[in-house]
């Protein structure tokens, strides 16, 4: 309390306004005492002595300020906290911007909100860090409007005659870009870019607003944005805003603006392969991914780029592409379909898991996934050949570690299997549906036939479908008790099992 009180006083009297010292004073952990009195004999190099003979003078108004502060931030009613500044004529602004402080722990902004009508009524001196801390808090809170009045209010009017620096906007945004709120982040951005022209905004800032454009889709704030960006002489624009503007283009599917943008860039890594594939991936451009691996790769690396092609996740997407071929193939281009089959295991074992042939090695859920994934795929035509290579990846391979799992038990009933088909792909999911009824029923002797998958919804109607192409079609029924498990009619099943025998395909 006693350094807050005595950062406050000093940028008050002028004594230390620099940027390092208000950005320390906005955080949330206090200046240790050396390195305050460090900070401030560095910025008042000049009049050490000085400076310091004035601080001693004022001891005791920190001195009598401190407990009051002390009583306050022991209070845990909000109501005593507002009571007892109204019965006190506190005139050190720091006061109040410790009741704040209390109230936003509290979280009552209604508080923050009175607490400022105080503040007006003994019409005291606001600062600029007073007013950024409350709007912060506004903002942590989720007041939006009530911040926005105050702003408007302290600063547009300018009845104070206060200024907002860069440090005030850069406060409010990133409590929103924390919050994910890009409408309220922008709102603020363009008033500091709109309104206040000579601020200029962080790289920071903007690379984390590009980053939440891109994750909402929002290509054309993202656009203006990199205007802004473009056209402002102080920033310069690196690799990292590159990237992040291009993960815009990539996340919207945007192929064209994204290669654009790609050819003006002069500083290309891995990141930036990356995010070009995905790219192409959401756009289900799968044959420009090769093409880029092929032509245009070779070519940036000729022009001494720093691109590690034995990045992990550039070898995960461009396997992920080979995946995707598969599935686009027709179950007649059998060449084509060995050919990807092929390439994707390559990565898988000589990029991704290169020491699995001959030691224990951890795979993750996703690639295991995708792993079988490739076998069903490249046995499209037929489905039952891909049962001997799934089988053996899940129960022979011995340096296959992993989490993968197709059962669990029912939590109100333990001796009652599931089908767990939540964290697989469709076409996995339809895999282990026709293999657990063809190959694996005798795991449902102590019940019936329950499936537990992801997405209600979707899941139901794609089971749906594929039940319907079975020899013996099998009607679903919803579980009262667990929207997100789908049952199968018992009377169907039963017929099912009669009807079709054991590792015989369950297909028309």
């Amino acid at each position: 309390m006693l350094l807050a009180t005595v950062g406050r006083g000093l940028y008050k009297s002028g004594i230390c306004r620099d940027r390092c010292f208000r950005l320390r004073f906005l955080s949330s952990s206090p200046l240790p005492l050396s390195l305050l009195s460090r900070q401030l004999y560095q910025t008042n190099a000049r009049q050490p002595i000085e400076h310091f003979r004035k601080s001693k003078e004022k001891d005791v108004t920190i001195s009598v300020t401190s407990k009051h502060e002390k009583r306050i931030c022991a209070m845990e009613n909000v109501e005593d906290i507002i009571k007892y500044l109204k019965m006190n004529s506190f005139e050190d602004i720091s006061t109040y911007f410790i009741a704040i402080n209390k109230c936003s722990k509290l979280k009552h902004p209604n508080a923050i909100d009175q607490i400022i009508q105080i503040v007006h009524d003994k019409d005291l001196p606001l600062d600029v860090i007073f007013c950024t801390t409350v709007l912060k808090y506004l903002g942590m809170l989720d007041r939006f409007n009530l911040q926005r009045d105050y702003f408007e209010q302290w600063f547009n009017k300018n009845e104070n005659g206060l200024i907002p620096d860069y440090i005030t906007f850069h406060t409010i945004i990133n409590v929103y870009l924390k919050k994910n709120k890009l409408k309220q982040a922008l709102y603020y951005f363009y008033k500091m870019i709109d309104d206040y022209n000579i601020i200029k905004p962080a790289v920071s800032i903007c690379t984390n607003l590009l980053s939440i454009c891109g994750r909402y889709r929002d290509l054309k704030n993202a656009e203006l944005i990199w205007k802004k960006i473009k056209h402002d002489c102080d920033i310069k624009i690196d690799r990292i805003l590159y990237n992040s503007m291009l993960n815009v283009y990539a996340k919207c599917g945007d192929t064209i603006k994204m290669m654009k943008l790609l050819n003006e860039s002069d500083d290309i890594n891995e990141i930036t392969c990356t995010i070009i594939i995905s790219g192409f991936l959401k756009a289900n451009k799968i044959e420009e991914i090769f093409n880029f691996f092929d032509k245009k790769i070779p070519n940036l690396l000729a022009k001494k780029h720093p691109i590690n092609l034995k990045d992990k996740k550039l070898m995960i997407l461009k396997s992920i592409a080979h995946l995707k071929m598969l599935e686009l193939l027709n179950d007649d281009q059998i060449q084509l379909l060995q050919f990807h089959h092929q390439q994707f295991l390559s990565i898988f074992e000589n990029k991704l898991y290169p020491n699995i042939s001959f030691k224990l090695t951890s795979v993750s859920t996703t690639d295991m996934n995708n792993l079988i994934e490739s076998y069903v795929l490249l046995n499209k035509k037929s489905w039952m050949k891909s049962i001997g290579d799934i089988e053996k990846i899940l129960f022979q391979e011995s340096n296959y570690l992993h989490s993968f799992h197709y059962w669990t038990t029912d939590i109100t009933n333990p001796s009652q299997l599931l089908l767990d088909l939540r964290f697989m792909s469709i076409k996995t999911s339809i895999f282990f549906l026709r293999y657990a009824m063809t190959c694996q029923r005798d795991k449902f002797k102590n019940g019936p036939v329950q499936v537990f998958c992801n997405k209600y919804n979707v899941a139901n109607k794609i089971f749906e479908q594929e039940l319907t192409k079975w020899k013996i079609p099998i009607r679903l029924e919803n579980d009262r008790r667990n929207q997100s498990i789908l049952c199968l009619n018992q009377e169907d099943v039963s017929l099912f099992f009669q009807t079709v025998p054991p590792r015989h395909d369950c297909l028309k």
